[in-house]
């Protein structure tokens, strides 16, 4: 099947796929139905160098080589849910890899060179990522956010200068210097960089309360108490009119009892889903805001997605396979909508090992429609370890 795609994907292949869009009006095509393909055979190419995939027709060009950029092992998108492509498309930020499991400095690259522009100096603190996103305002296409203690910053890549957005200290005076903000690593801005999400605690499991963010007007929104109950991320919607709060199972049938959807004020509470799933925002046929996400309850193996406003639930494509690394992320700049987002579509990718009888890479999911359709679009072993390549559809 062929039809007009408009992305360019780019990812990394290493344990697991990391992928992010950029429009760029090319033809391609998309190999759609259940046939099961061959893992690329493809030799790694050299920096700057690429290949033409044989089955999905999909152009593979290698952009990092890590150990000559950086003295690093390798490189990597820190997490699959947030884009680390600044919004002009000038730059990309990645994480440097000592070795596959342990991430250091994160380090600014030219798309147009393929070349390292800036090394960051924000560096992890409070034993968490500094979560850097790129802003999406439009205005700031070389700022990079990021949390250190209890303080919102974000780094100018033109200069290298580091400013304070907001630091939270007076806000939640009653928790002393070993409290800090962070989002959980998966969660993300909305898609304009306005509203943000955060959690307040002291580690993983001694998370104190959760606030949202208005960095137009610089005030809160709302804050939530925990009661003590764990939390693996929280992340806006694009809208920024709702957050999603990744709470962790206790039993209590309340709303700090699995993972829900509040309004921005934490008003209006919905069931998200019955476990802390892979998963990420995306827009329904209608163009509302839904959560997508891997279903592994009350049955596995399928993606499923929830209204943000009624927590209605649909399960729309059965996989057929384990529950082994799979993620989600948003659409975005499609010429469909002016804000970007793709209506009806969730891309998602996959990390899995030789034997996975999965091959599914890029699932679009379709909304009140008979048959949803899973159009895979490439499909790699370990192609390029630790190496950084940018794949054009």
């Amino acid at each position: 099947m062929s039809t007009k795609i408009t992305t360019k994907i780019y990812f990394l292949i290493a344990v697991s796929f990391f992928v992010f869009m950029q429009s760029v009006p090319v033809m391609g095509q998309m190999v759609m139905g259940d046939a099961v393909y061959p893992y690329s055979t493809q030799a790694q190419p050299a920096k700057g160098a690429g290949y033409v995939d044989g089955t999905y027709f999909t152009s593979v060009t290698r952009i990092t080589s890590a150990s000559a950029d950086n003295a690093a092992w390798g490189m990597q998108v820190e997490y699959s849910t947030w884009d680390p492509e600044s919004s002009d498309g000038r730059y990309v930020i990645l994480q440097s890899l000592s070795s596959l499991g342990s991430a250091g400095s994160y380090v600014v690259y030219s798309t147009a060179t393929n070349t390292v522009y800036r090394t960051l100096t924000c560096a992890a603190s409070n034993s968490q990522n500094s979560e850097p996103r790129w802003d999406r305002s439009g205005s700031h296409p070389t700022w990079i956010y990021y949390r250190s203690n209890k303080q919102l910053r974000y780094i100018d890549v033109a200069d290298g200068t580091d400013h304070l957005v907001r630091d939270f200290t007076a806000d939640f005076s009653a928790y002393g210097a070993t409290y800090y903000i962070w989002n959980g690593d998966e969660g993300s801005c909305s898609a304009d960089s306005r509203y943000w999400a955060f959690m307040l605690g002291s580690s993983n499991t001694a998370i104190v309360k959760v606030f949202t963010y208005d960095k137009l007007t610089n005030t809160i929104l709302g804050t939530q108490d925990t009661t003590g109950q764990t939390i693996n991320s929280v992340s806006m919607s694009p809208s920024g009119q709702y957050i999603y709060v990744a709470y962790d199972y206790d039993g209590s049938g309340t709303f700090h009892d699995r993972p829900h959807i509040f309004k921005n004020d934490f008003t209006n509470p919905v069931l998200a889903c019955h476990t802390i799933p892979h998963g990420a925002w995306a827009y329904d046929v209608q163009g509302r805001e839904v959560y997508v996400y891997l279903n592994t309850f009350p049955t596995d193996d399928c993606i499923g997605f929830v209204r943000h406003d009624r927590g209605s639930f649909w399960f729309r494509l059965f996989l057929g396979y384990d529950n082994r690394g799979f993620t989600l992320r948003r659409k975005r700049r499609s010429p469909r909508q002016a804000n970007g987002e793709v209506e009806g579509a969730a891309l998602a990718h996959l990390a899995l090992g030789p034997d996975a009888s999965a091959h599914h890479l890029n699932e679009p999911l379709t909304n009140r429609k008979p048959e949803p359709r899973a159009a895979e679009a490439a499909r790699h072993g370990d192609v390029g370890l630790g190496e950084r390549l940018k794949e054009t559809l």
